[in-house]
């Protein structure tokens, strides 16, 4: 839920967003895919054509079935919205910020206006990105400190994650230099948040 923009091989901006929801009325249609990308076009003020898909749900909801929603104030792609090579994926600023760094999007990226306007600026045609879905992350500060981050499996992915931090504590060659109880605390918890485990 987080979309880092990279420059020069330097992180130039961290992004809080929205994804795809993991399950509506049992079905995972809209959950956000993972791979790589580019960006295939650039739109101010986008009209939005509904996908067939979303206009099935308006049809289950009981809701007017739209078929395209003109630039304004009610267009859930906002004021700009970035094309990808995914089919009808897009990154796009939302009306809904209360919807951003939860899973409640029909697979596009939500980003909230005040980030969505200056990133769009800095995005170009064919550049390329990477989709990822990592529920455990870990990493290594400079002063040797071993951070362990671990959230919610809401896609269901992961089929061990203690073999999944294991596995990744290992490949980062830290393995003896962390304190597993707190390890095993923080993959209880699953808090979000990068917390020291440090031995």
């Amino acid at each position: 839920r987080t979309l880092y923009f990279v420059h020069k091989g330097k992180v130039d901006a961290s992004i809080p967003v929205g994804r795809g929801m993991p399950f509506w009325q049992g079905l995972d249609t809209w959950r956000t895919p993972e791979g790589t990308f580019r960006i295939t076009g650039k739109e101010k003020d986008p009209t939005w054509f509904v996908p067939r898909s979303l206009q099935w749900k308006m049809e289950q909801e009981e809701k007017e079935v739209l078929v395209t929603v003109p630039p304004g104030p009610d267009n859930p792609l906002g004021r700009y919205a970035l094309k990808t090579s995914m089919p009808g994926i897009l990154i796009h600023e939302t009306i809904w910020p209360g919807s951003i760094y939860r899973f409640r999007s029909h697979g596009c990226i939500r980003v909230a206006p005040e980030h969505m306007e200056p990133f769009y600026q800095k995005v170009a045609r064919d550049m390329e990105g990477e989709i990822i879905y990592a529920p455990i992350k870990a990493t290594v500060t400079e002063e040797g400190r071993v951070y362990l981050e671990v959230h919610r499996d809401v896609y269901r992915k992961l089929k061990d994650p203690d073999a999944e931090a294991r596995s990744l504590l290992e490949r980062l060659n830290v393995s003896n230099k962390v304190s597993w109880p707190r390890v095993d605390a923080v993959l209880k918890d699953r808090a979000g948040v990068a917390e020291d485990v440090t031995l």
